[in-house]
C-alpha cells in the first residue's frame, strides 16, 4: 500500500525542560506545565519565553489550529500577554521581554497578539485585545499593524481570569484569509498575503508561541491539542485486498462521523481502518468543541497489478545492441529491470531498455501510486560475428598498384564502393573497408594501404656563387650523389650539375641542381689617415656602392672622425672595404672671468683647454698653473698640429675690509618705496640675521644677505603692527674675524 503525502503534524506532548517530545523546543523561561500544556512565562517579573515546532509549516497549504490559552489571574497588576507567531529565524528564536511579549525582534514574521496590558504609547486600547501584526513590531500606530486591535471578547474585557480560553486559527491560502476565533466567537479576520508580502515568497515557516512579563507579572500558559493536519482532500492509494488507515483533521475532543460505513471498522473515531473492494471516496463530518461542523473527503483508489510481458526468446549479433520488446497494460506503471548475467546500456526504468550481452532479463512493474507488483522475464542469445584473417597493413611504391584479397569463405562480400569480389586493386594509399556476411551477422574490416615513406629530395633552385664562397646543397637525408659520394650535404666551390638519389624497399626518388661560380670586383679606399677640423676628406671607390650611412655613389666626403666603408655588389659577390679617418680638432683654451682677490693673499691661476698639445704663459711659464699676488695681465698661447689659440686674463687685487649697513626703519605699505628691510653687506664669508618682538620671540631669520624682510612673522604667517623691533647680526669677515651687532628697527606703515 502507498499513501499520498499529507502534511500531518502530530504533537507528541511528552513535555520536558527543553522540548516537547521530539517536535517542540522550549526557549528562555518557557517550561512544561504537565500534560499537553506549556508555561510560556511564570508569574514573575521580567520573564521571556517561547515554544516552537521543530518542523516547518508550509503556508501554501491550508491549516486549522485549535488550542487553549490561560492569561493568568492578575488584571490591573498583571502583564503583558502572549503572541501566536509565524517566523523564519528557527526553533531556537526568542524575542524581547516586556511590552514586546517575546514577539519583538522577529523580522520577517506574522503574529496574532493576545495583549492583556494597556501601553497607550503604542496604541493599546483599555480592554484586553487582539491584533494581527508583522515583523516583530506590535505598535498599533505603525504600518506593521495589519488588523485590529479588537477586544478579545465582545462582553468580557478581562481575560486574566485563570481560565483556559479556546482559540482557533484558520488559514486559507486560496483566498489569503486569516480567521481568529476566541471562545468559539469569530473576533478578527483579514485577507493577508502571508507568503508573498510578509515572507518574500518563502512558504516555509516555523510556528509557535511567545510571551513575556515586565514590571508586572502573570502566568501565561498554552495547552495544545494532540493532532492537526495541514492539507484537505487527500488521495490515498492501495492494492486490491489491502486496508488503509484514515485520519481525520481536528481536535480529538470533537466529534467525528465517517461515511460510507461499509468496510470501516470505527466510523465514529478520528482514526479508523477501511478495506474497500473498489475505489471509494470516504467523507467525515467533524464537529469541533464549539459545535461547528465541517465535512472533508479522502479518496481511496484501489489499484490492480500491471500486466507485464517481457517478450519472446530472441538473439542478436555480437557487438550490436538489442532492444527488449516489452509491453505493459498500464502506461503509468513504475518499471525496474534486473539480470544475473546480462548487461544494460540504457536506463533500467523504461519499458524497452537496450542491452549488449546475452542473458536472462527480468522486469518488475508496480502500479504508479499503490505500487502493486508483477513481473516477467526473457532470455536473449548472442550470435558470434564472422572473423576474417588477413594482412591488414600493406605498403607499396607511390607509382605502383597492389591487390587486396579478403578470401572466398563467406556467404557474401561487399567493398566500400559496392564491389562484391573477394579481391580489390588498390592504386592509391588509404583505408579500404570490406564487409563479410555470415549467419545473418556481418563484420567490417579495413585494409590499410600506405606508400613506402620516401623523403622529399628537394635540392632547391640553381645557385650562382661568388668565387671563394661555398654553395651548400642539402638533400635533407643521406643520398647517393652522381659521383658516388654518400652524404646529406654537399659543399660546392666549382661550376657543375649535381644529382642526389634515395632508394628504400625498391622505391626511388631523386633531384638535380646546377652551380655557377662568378669572380668579385676589386675595391680600395686607401690607408687610414688624419685631417684637421674644418677640412673635408674625399674617399673614392672608383665604382658605385652603398656607404656606411646608406648613401649611394662611388665617392664620399668625410668631415668627422670614424670608420668609413663601402659595400659593392656584383651578382652574388659582395665586396667591402673600410678606412679609419681621424679628425684633429683645432686647439681651444679659456682662462675664465677676470678675478678680483684681496690684497695680502696669493692665488693660483689655471686654464681649461681641449685639443692642446703645448702651451706657454706670458710670464714664460710652461706649467699648467701660475701663482699671482698682485694685479697683473696674463696671456696663454696653446696649440697642436692644426694651429694655435690665445686667451687673456686681468687679475685685480683690492682692499677686502668687511662692510655691513643695517637700516633702522622701513615702511612696508606697498607703495613701492622702502617696502622691504634689506641690510647692505660686503666682504663677509658668514652672515646670519635675527629679528625679535618685544618679548624676545623670533619673527625673522636668514643666512642669505640677499633675502629681505617684509614686516611679516614666521615666513608670511601674518603682518606685524607698527612699532620698535630688535635685531641681531652675526658675520665673519674675509680675514676670518667673527663680529656681532645688535640694534632696533622701527616699522612705519
Amino acid at each position: 500500500m502507498r499513501v499520498s503525502t499529507v502534511f500531518l503534524l502530530v504533537l507528541s506532548l511528552c513535555l520536558g525542560s527543553s522540548a516537547i517530545g521530539q517536535n517542540y523546543t522550549l526557549n528562555g523561561d518557557a517550561v512544561s506545565a504537565g500534560g499537553t500544556c506549556v508555561s510560556v512565562t511564570q508569574n514573575q517579573l521580567w520573564q521571556n519565553g517561547s515554544v516552537w515546532y521543530n518542523d516547518q509549516m508550509d503556508l501554501s497549504q491550508p491549516f486549522s489550529l485549535e488550542f487553549n490559552m490561560t492569561f493568568g489571574i492578575q488584571d490591573a497588576n498583571g502583564a503583558d500577554g502572549m503572541v501566536f507567531v509565524l517566523q523564519t529565524v528557527g526553533p531556537d528564536a526568542i524575542g524581547s521581554s516586556g511590552a514586546g511579549m517575546g514577539f519583538a525582534g522577529f523580522n520577517p514574521s506574522f503574529g496574532i497578539e493576545f495583549d492583556t496590558y494597556q501601553n497607550s504609547d503604542i496604541g493599546d486600547p483599555f480592554e484586553d485585545h487582539i491584533a494581527f501584526m508583522r515583523d516583530g513590531i506590535n505598535n498599533h500606530f505603525s504600518g506593521q499593524n495589519l488588523a485590529g486591535p479588537v477586544s478579545v471578547h465582545p462582553t468580557n474585557i478581562n481575560v486574566e481570569d485563570a481560565q483556559p480560553h479556546g482559540i482557533k486559527i484558520i488559514w486559507n491560502p486560496a483566498t489569503q484569509l486569516v480567521e481568529l476565533y476566541f471562545d468559539c466567537l469569530l473576533r478578527l479576520s483579514d485577507n493577508i498575503n502571508l507568503v508573498g508580502s510578509v515572507f518574500g515568497g518563502n512558504p516555509l515557516v516555523y510556528w509557535g508561541f511567545t510571551g513575556s512579563t515586565g514590571g508586572l507579572p502573570n502566568l501565561h500558559q498554552v495547552c495544545l491539542a494532540e493532532s492537526y493536519s495541514f492539507e484537505t482532500d487527500p488521495i490515498m492509494y492501495i492494492c486490491a485486498g489491502e486496508s488503509v488507515e484514515l485520519n481525520a483533521n481536528g481536535n480529538p475532543q470533537g466529534a467525528f462521523n465517517w461515511t460510507p460505513a461499509t468496510g470501516v471498522n470505527a466510523p465514529t473515531s478520528q482514526s479508523t481502518s477501511a478495506t474497500p473492494a473498489v475505489s471509494t471516496n470516504y467523507c467525515y463530518d467533524y464537529t469541533d468543541v464549539c459545535g461547528n461542523t465541517t465535512s472533508t473527503c479522502i479518496q481511496v483508489e484501489v489499484e490492480t497489478p500491471p500486466v507485464i510481458d517481457a517478450g519472446l526468446t530472441d538473439s542478436f549479433c555480437a557487438g550490436d545492441s538489442y532492444t527488449l520488446q516489452t509491453t505493459c497494460d498500464q502506461g503509468t506503471a513504475v518499471l525496474s529491470w534486473t539480470t544475473p548475467d546480462g548487461q544494460f546500456t540504457s536506463a533500467t526504468n523504461i519499458l524497452q531498455p537496450t542491452i549488449d550481452s546475452p542473458g536472462t532479463y527480468t522486469v518488475q512493474a508496480t502500479s504508479a501510486m499503490a505500487e502493486c507488483p508483477s513481473s516477467d522475464d526473457v532470455t536473449i542469445e548472442q550470435i558470434p560475428l564472422p572473423n576474417p584473417v588477413f594482412d591488414a597493413d600493406i605498403t607499396k611504391c607511390t607509382y605502383d598498384d597492389t591487390l587486396l584479397d579478403i578470401g572466398n569463405a563467406w556467404e557474401s562480400v561487399e567493398w566500400f564502393d559496392g564491389t562484391s569480389t573477394s579481391t580489390y586493386l588498390a592504386s592509391v594509399a588509404g583505408d579500404y573497408a570490406v564487409t563479410v556476411f555470415e549467419n545473418g551477422c556481418d563484420t567490417t574490416v579495413t585494409f590499410m594501404v600506405s606508400n613506402v615513406i620516401l623523403p622529399s629530395i628537394e635540392l632547391g633552385p640553381n645557385q650562382l656563387i661568388c668565387a671563394g664562397d661555398v654553395a651548400t646543397i642539402d638533400a635533407g637525408v643521406v643520398v647517393l650523389w652522381q659521383d658516388t659520394v654518400q652524404a646529406a650535404v654537399r659543399e660546392v666551390t666549382e661550376t657543375g650539375s649535381y644529382t642526389a638519389m634515395f632508394e628504400s624497399d625498391g622505391c626511388i626518388v631523386s633531384d638535380s641542381v646546377s652551380v655557377e661560380v662568378q669572380w668579385p670586383p676589386v675595391i680600395d679606399l686607401g690607408r687610414d689617415t688624419v685631417f684637421c677640423e674644418g677640412e673635408v676628406f674625399e674617399l673614392n671607390a672608383a665604382v658605385g656602392g652603398i656607404w656606411q650611412d646608406g648613401s649611394v655613389g662611388a665617392s664620399y666626403a668625410a668631415e668627422e672622425s670614424g670608420d668609413y666603408y663601402i659595400l659593392v655588389q656584383q651578382g652574388p659577390c659582395v665586396v667591402r672595404d673600410t678606412v679609419e679617418l681621424t679628425r684633429i680638432d683645432l686647439p681651444r683654451v679659456t682662462l675664465g672671468n677676470d678675478p678680483i682677490y684681496c690684497e695680502g693673499q696669493e692665488f693660483e691661476v689655471g686654464f681649461t683647454a681641449t685639443g692642446v698639445d703645448s702651451f706657454v704663459w706670458s710670464t714664460g711659464d710652461t706649467t699648467e698653473t701660475v701663482r699671482v699676488s698682485e694685479s697683473i695681465d696674463l696671456t696663454l698661447v696653446a696649440g697642436n698640429i692644426c694651429g694655435s689659440t690665445t686667451d687673456s686674463l686681468h687679475v685685480v687685487f683690492e682692499d677686502c675690509s668687511a662692510f655691513v649697513f643695517l637700516p633702522t626703519s622701513f615702511t612696508p605699505n606697498g607703495d613701492g618705496l622702502n617696502d622691504f628691510y634689506m641690510p647692505s653687506v660686503a666682504n663677509v664669508e658668514l652672515y646670519e640675521l635675527w629679528i625679535f618682538d618685544q618679548w624676545g620671540r623670533a619673527l625673522f631669520h636668514t643666512q642669505d644677505p640677499a633675502e629681505v624682510w617684509q614686516g611679516d612673522s614666521n615666513g608670511g604667517g601674518y603682518y606685524i603692527a607698527n612699532g620698535i623691533y630688535n635685531f641681531r647680526v652675526l658675520y665673519r669677515t674675509n680675514l676670518g674675524t667673527i663680529q656681532e651687532r645688535r640694534g632696533f628697527i622701527q616699522i612705519i606703515r
